[in-house]
């Protein structure tokens, strides 16, 4: 990441689903599709219960974080 980069932290929105499926298969070795599916579908239904979060760099999300 340049030090001109510009970096966004904002919700995880419902468009973000298939970069976050993108990243964690980076991660993880394999796609979790429907695990990150319903994650997602829940933290956006019960905003109280859950923490979604998402960076963007660049206007590309970079990482998140659901907790």
């Amino acid at each position: 990441m340049s030090d001109t980069a510009n970096t966004e932290l904002r919700p995880l929105r419902p468009d973000d689903l298939e970069r976050v499926i993108e990243i964690d298969q980076q991660v993880g070795g394999r796609p979790r599709r429907v695990f990150f599916e319903k994650r997602l579908e829940a933290a956006l239904a019960h905003a109280k219960r859950f923490v979604p979060v998402a960076i963007d760099v660049d206007g590309t999300l970079q990482g998140f974080a659901i907790a």
